[in-house]
């Protein structure tokens, strides 16, 4: 069987870890692999217990870790240094990262991979490109456009024997932003373990502030801007006050200044009640399983997760505009899309509207996700 090496930044949370676990498990006996992960740092590692990971590659981690992660005081006496001389040398128009990758990319060419996949644009890929004697592919997980350097980016891109976009709307992103790689550029959307979200759902994992007996809305992702969970404070004192009876949940870790904001606006708001931050589950699925509707607001989305487990689930979704939207729900069937200004009303239509509700809830029940095609497709990729 041939070897393929994944490559990841670290065990954040998002769609990187999970996509990259689901497709390990549903390849399992058609190929090898093995995980480098470029900082071992993140709330996910304990995902990857059964995983074959790679030992820590100190500079790699010095380079692109968080450098208030770093739990070894060796750790840190390497990140702090490199990272000033990176900063001074940027400022100079040198970028000393690709030394470090270069470096790096020796030790990895020795271990006799047929191909090396880059799950994450950014760092992962530049690294990829510098691993010489194999197959390099890379995927592309955003909206190009908000992240380009041109520049910089096109040569890194042009390594690539084959880059995959996870939706058509990344796609069309990318290619806008580099077309002289757009031959080699094509979707697929992420693999989703199916059997493993229904199994974890039927699980009773619950946290004791979770309460079943009214309208239970979820929220899921990391505390970051581009999410905007910041919306979601003014919309429930909104709803409270048009007399509606519910409770919304967010699941994410913990950390961050949008998450200390969100905390301040809950408590300016006083629904401590009906807005609850039930940090980061190791079951979320029993969370969906339970819930109502899942609310997602984001600014921007690739290959939303959040949306494609609702739907395995069988859970209606509130969804902003964001650009690939129209490739995962379809409004009026499964969900309701709306403006971000609006998605207040499209939650408060749902809590009222028992009908609109129930027929959501119907095109929801009627969904069923096939793997076959993605995955049937990576396995050629590797074979090409």
């Amino acid at each position: 069987m041939k070897k393929i090496l994944f490559v990841i930044p670290s065990y954040e949370m998002g769609g990187t870890t999970s996509s990259v676990i689901n497709l390990i498990d549903l390849l399992q006996g058609k190929c090898r692999f093995d995980l480098l992960v470029m900082a071992h740092e993140g709330p996910r590692r304990a995902f990857f217990a059964e995983q074959k990971v790679l030992p820590e590659k100190r500079l790699l981690a010095a380079m692109v870790g968080n450098f208030g992660n770093h739990e070894h005081a060796t750790q840190l006496l390497i990140s702090a240094p490199l990272k000033l001389l990176r900063r001074a040398c940027l400022g100079l128009g040198v970028d000393i990262a690709g030394y470090v990758y270069g470096a790096v990319a020796e030790t990895i060419r020795r271990q006799d991979y047929y191909a090396v996949v880059a799950w994450q644009e950014g760092e992962a890929t530049r690294f990829v490109a510098r691993i010489r004697n194999c197959k390099r592919m890379a995927w592309v997980r955003c909206d190009y456009r908000r992240v380009v350097k041109r520049k910089r980016d096109v040569g890194v891109y042009q390594k690539m024997s084959r880059i995959v976009c996870v939706s058509e709307y990344t796609r069309q992103s990318f290619c806008q932003c580099l077309p002289e790689v757009a031959h080699r550029v094509e979707t697929i959307y992420n693999p989703i373990d199916v059997q493993r979200i229904v199994n974890a759902g039927a699980e009773i994992d619950l946290d004791a502030r979770f309460t079943d007996g009214q309208f239970n809305i979820l929220s899921i992702g990391r505390y970051s801007a581009v999410k905007r969970f910041d919306v979601i404070p003014g919309i429930v004192s909104r709803l409270r006050s048009a007399g509606c009876r519910f409770r919304w949940y967010i699941l994410g870790e913990p950390v961050g200044e949008v998450y200390r904001r969100l905390l301040d606006d809950i408590r300016r708001f006083g629904i401590e009640e009906d807005l609850i931050l039930l940090g980061e589950k190791k079951n979320p699925y029993s969370y969906y399983a339970r819930c109502n509707l899942v609310v997602v607001c984001s600014e921007s989305e690739a290959c939303p997760n959040a949306i494609m487990e609702a739907k395995i689930l069988h859970v209606p979704v509130v969804a902003s505009h964001f650009g690939s939207v129209g490739e995962f729900l379809h409004d009026g069937v499964n969900a309701l899309v709306a403006p971000i200004d609006r998605i207040g009303e499209s939650v408060r239509s749902l809590i009222e509207d028992k009908a609109l509700y129930r027929r959501l809830k119907k095109g929801c029940s009627e969904y069923v996700h096939d793997n076959r095609r993605g995955v049937d497709r990576i396995v050629a990729l590797f074979e090409e």
